[in-house]
């Protein structure tokens, strides 16, 4: 199948790792509604995405002789991405999205850290957003009167497992580790992340992903006008319409 291109498309350029945005969702990859299930944050360091591949299986079909008369190379397949998220600041919240493990209450209610038990106690997994700084490479933001970015979806992972902890004289750094699963239930997701208008020049017009995410979708990523989430503070509600 040939692949659809855009007349005048711009370049992907991705630079620093801005924010994140981490989304409670259920078997299906269904993000939760009526609770808090959403947390962004700009305490990301680094967030790295290793491609789990399968080059598949050759065949080779051999005459008498012995000689190969036809070889069938395997058909790769991308099995999934495994993450190891770095971050400093770490909300609680994200801790709890994304390991499944309970959080810390103080007595008035607010999540003032978190746990880690040998395993998760939710159902689930979470989807995580990261933007980056972009760049168009042959428009001036100036020009435009916005500056884009970058944006990645992974739509489901499963429950993840924390990393070393080293608690020194300097800044603490937190690492936790998933792996991605194909599950579809994000659909177009519950945020405007896109622009709906026809021509980049124009102001943007906010806009739930343009395409549900497939049943063998793994990663979305493309260039997007609409800038990162704000910082929640804590977990919240994902936004109605």
């Amino acid at each position: 199948m040939a692949t659809a291109t855009t007349a005048n498309a711009p370049a992907f350029i991705s630079y620093h790792a801005r924010a994140i945005r981490v989304t409670a969702v259920d078997n299906c990859g269904v993000p939760l509604t009526g609770v808090d299930a959403q947390c962004a944050s700009e305490g990301v360091i680094s967030v790295e995405l290793k491609a789990n591949t399968d080059k598949g299986t050759d065949i080779d079909i051999k005459n008498g002789l012995g000689l190969i008369i036809k070889h069938i190379p395997g058909k790769p397949t991308t099995k999934g991405y495994d993450l190891t998220l770095t971050m400093t600041g770490v909300d609680p919240s994200i801790w709890g999205f994304i390991t499944g493990n309970p959080a810390i209450l103080d007595k008035a209610g607010n999540n003032i850290g978190g746990s880690v038990n040998m395993t998760p106690d939710g159902i689930g997994g979470f989807a995580l957003e990261t933007w980056g700084d972009g760049a168009f490479d042959d428009m001036d933001a100036c020009a435009l009167g916005y500056s884009p970015s970058t944006y990645f979806l992974v739509p489901f992972f499963n429950f993840g497992l924390p990393g070393d902890w080293k608690i020194d004289s300097g800044a603490m750094a937190a690492t936790l580790t998933a792996s991605s699963e194909q599950k579809s239930g994000w659909d177009v997701g519950p945020y405007q992340v896109m622009n709906s208008a026809t021509d980049n020049t124009v102001t943007p017009v906010p806009s739930p992903l343009l395409t549900p995410i497939g049943a063998k979708e793994l990663l979305r990523y493309f260039v997007t006008p609409i800038p990162a989430p704000d910082p929640t503070n804590g977990a919240a509600p994902i936004p109605t319409a």
